[in-house]
């Protein structure tokens, strides 16, 4: 995932902008990572895996999410985002804004 990204990705639940924290990268690009929501009251995140943001809920990620808290366990943990699915990840959806390209 290129940085320059962040500038147009906003959070599906506040339509906040994104903090990337970065795992493995090669070249300029960002392999694995997370995306964490900046608004405090929000707590949303999100994985980045192969240079891809996975911006889903919990319940279609499916075992990929598992998978990825296995891989980078450490380094969540050290984020504080070990528990996905409870506080730290939205799952219901249905309230989604498409905060895509809008000012915050």
């Amino acid at each position: 995932m290129h940085e320059w990204i962040l500038q147009i990705l906003r959070c599906p639940q506040c339509s906040s902008r994104f903090e990337l924290t970065t795992f493995t990268s090669r070249d300029d690009l960002t392999v694995n990572g997370v995306l964490v929501c900046v608004a405090p009251e929000c707590g949303s995140w999100f994985p980045v895996h192969r240079g891809v943001p996975r911006m889903l809920s919990s319940q279609l990620m499916g075992d990929f999410l598992s998978e990825f808290m296995d891989e980078h366990n450490s380094q969540m943990s050290l984020l504080g985002l070990s528990d996905f699915g409870e506080t730290t990840q939205a799952d219901d959806m249905s309230n989604v804004k498409l905060g895509v390209g809008l000012p915050h």
